[in-house]
Formats: structure tokens, C-alpha cells, sequence
């Protein structure tokens, strides 16, 4: 499996759990997202969202593109963000709108562990959406907040 179709199956997947459009009408958009969240409540069921958790702890253990590079070679390592990037957002895909996802994160682990990737500044805006979907859908999770989250998220 070379790292362009592993990308190209992270586009797919990011797009069968995209929201529907705006231009949708009242009706169809609620069928869209009742079909949506059976679709995200399945993949959870199977471990999927735990799967992209740990795939990203162990993508992240590269702390760089040149640390990537030794493991996987130099053309590996110019998808290093691409791959990084889109491993959260498929995430926030998998989460957004549905709020029994999101209070997976309503645990201070969980937002430390959030919170800590988006320090790292490793694909930031790929971890701000999913914080946003987290603290959208969650009112769990805004109680969980804590003063350093704010700083980190805020600076």
C-alpha cells in the first residue's frame, strides 16, 4: 500500500462522513444526517474511532518530517503533514454532530491528551476542529475545560 492511496483512502473516508450540504433541503439534510450518525455510531461500535486515536499516538511519535524521512524514506516524508493533517480530520469527521462521540473527549484525559497535540502545534488546525466538534457537541466536555486548556487553545 503506498502512502497516495493510503491518503487517497483518508479523503474517502473523511468525505462519506462529511455533513451534509447547506443547499440540502429541510427533509433530505435530516435523512442525510440520520444516515450520517448510523454511519458514525457503527464505525464506533467496531473501534474505529479508538483506531484513529492510536493511529495518531504512533504517527505522532515522529516529532518531524526528517524523523519520518529516516523511517520511511524522503518521498514518505513530503506526505508527513498531509497524512498528519488528515488523520484529524477524518476524526472530526467521525465525531461532529454526534454527540455520544464527542463525550468520548469529556474526560480529562482525553482533552489533555487534545489539548497537548494542538501545543505541539502538530497539524493544528486538523485538532482545533476536532476541540471545536468536541466543544460544540459536548457540554460535557466544556465543563472539563480547565485554565491551561484555555491558554494553550487561546495562544
Amino acid at each position: 500500500l503506498s502512502l497516495s492511496e493510503v491518503i487517497k483512502c483518508l479523503e474517502d473516508l473523511i468525505d462519506y462522513f462529511a455533513q451534509p450540504g447547506h443547499n440540502v433541503e429541510h427533509e433530505e439534510k435530516q435523512n442525510k444526517l440520520k444516515a450520517l450518525r448510523n454511519r458514525q455510531d457503527l464505525f464506533q461500535e467496531e473501534g474505529m474511532i479508538a483506531l484513529i486515536l492510536e493511529t495518531i499516538d504512533k504517527f505522532s511519535s515522529y516529532k518531524s518530517r526528517r524523523q519520518f524521512a529516516h523511517y520511511a524514506g524522503e518521498e514518505a516524508a513530503g506526505k508527513w503533514d498531509d497524512i498528519s493533517s488528515y488523520l484529524y480530520l477524518l476524526l472530526a469527521a467521525m465525531i461532529r454532530g454526534n454527540r455520544a462521540n464527542c463525550a468520548q473527549f469529556a474526560q480529562s484525559y482525553r482533552l489533555d491528551w487534545l489539548v497537548n497535540r494542538l501545543e505541539s502545534q502538530q497539524s493544528s488546525t486538523g485538532v482545533l476542529d476536532v476541540l471545536h466538534c468536541v466543544l460544540i457537541d459536548s457540554p460535557e466536555a466544556l465543563n472539563m475545560i480547565k485554565e491551561k486548556h484555555i491558554i494553550t487553545i487561546i495562544s
